[in-house]
């Protein structure tokens, strides 16, 4: 770790780790370890440093894939936060968020409160299959996004969507330097984009105004002398932005850069998963939750709406609302 990077960690007051829910048990006991090593403080939880959680255990659960899975048993309970070593150290203090910011609708934020708690009552349901409908085809201009439970199905229909808008494609090539793992590419590494792509950032840049999550069009394309064709996006919230490259790198234990993958930091959007859009609000979205393979997947894509009105179901299953 570099010495500026060290010098942080010393600092740190206070940390705040934000979607707990989505937090692996193992790493969290990196963070802690992290912490305490840099920190010179190897006997306290966290080196000493006060930390936060905030989220909400009825949401999404931590990724883990199979063969991460077996190992992870061999030395947890769970893959949960509170599944770590850490955290059998630690006595939390709780506080409970109480107050609905997203949703102002009484009814739906008891559909929603419901769904969450897996105490469907047949009212609810009845409302939910008013918005059931899986011939929905948005009108030109909607602002509807597609949640789906699978990259692959998102995929498709972006592909689908893109091959509809008949203006000139622009192909945007990534540079990768070194040996940038395969299976962590956090963006496309050719993303062909054409003027009225509805896309989404997928890399902070708090300085020019957009953040992971972030939605928007693609406006056209505009030439720069270093850079070569950059595309054109306006957010939702109106603001206009000429999309420079961003780099993603890799470091070694020395704190050195190994490998570099350097890219415009969006993708398209009119379809996006559903684990992609925990803590997004959304105006309007179609859901199809016949293939959740989750518990959590319905509550958090239900919830990501502001409204009822803005919801049609495509289709979903019985472990869809649970």
């Amino acid at each position: 770790m570099r010495s500026n990077q060290q010098q942080v960690l010393r600092e740190l007051e206070l940390l705040v780790i934000d979607e707990i829910s989505m937090v692996r048990a193992d790493v969290l006991d990196a963070i802690d370890t992290v912490l305490r090593h840099y920190r010179r403080r190897d006997s306290v939880p966290f080196g000493g440093v006060q930390v936060i959680f905030i989220g909400d255990m009825f949401q999404l659960s931590p990724v883990a894939k199979r063969d991460e899975l077996q190992i992870l048993r061999s030395f947890y309970e769970g893959v949960h936060f509170f599944n770590s070593h850490v955290m059998q150290q630690i006595p939390l203090v709780y506080i409970e968020l109480n107050k609905v910011f997203r949703q102002k609708n009484a009814d739906f934020i008891q559909i929603l409160d419901e769904v969450r708690r897996n105490q469907l009552t047949p009212e609810s349901i009845a409302k939910l299959h008013s918005a059931y409908n899986p011939d929905f085809v948005p009108k030109k201009g909607d602002t509807y996004v597609t949640l789906t439970t699978h990259n692959n199905k998102a995929d498709l229909i972006n592909s689908a969507e893109l091959k509809k808008i008949k203006g000139k494609s622009h192909l945007f090539s990534a540079t990768i330097t070194g040996s940038f793992p395969r299976g962590g590419y956090p963006v496309e590494t050719e993303l062909e984009l054409k003027k009225g792509a509805k896309v989404m950032f997928v890399k902070n840049n708090f300085d020019l105004g957009f953040i992971n999550g972030s939605m928007g069009e693609v406006i056209g394309f505009e030439e720069d002398d270093q850079l070569g064709l950059l595309p054109k996006v306006r957010l939702t919230d109106g603001n206009e932005l000429l999309v420079e490259p961003e780099t993603w790198s890799v470091d070694n234990d020395a704190g050195k850069t190994i490998a570099s993958l350097q890219q415009v930091p969006l993708r398209l959007a009119w379809a996006i998963t559903i684990h992609k859009s925990q803590g997004m609000t959304l105006e309007a979205a179609e859901i199809n939750l016949t293939h959740t393979f989750e518990k959590g997947q319905g509550y958090v894509a239900l919830s990501r709406l502001k409204s009822i009105d803005g919801l049609r179901l495509l289709g979903f299953n019985a472990q869809a609302l649970e």
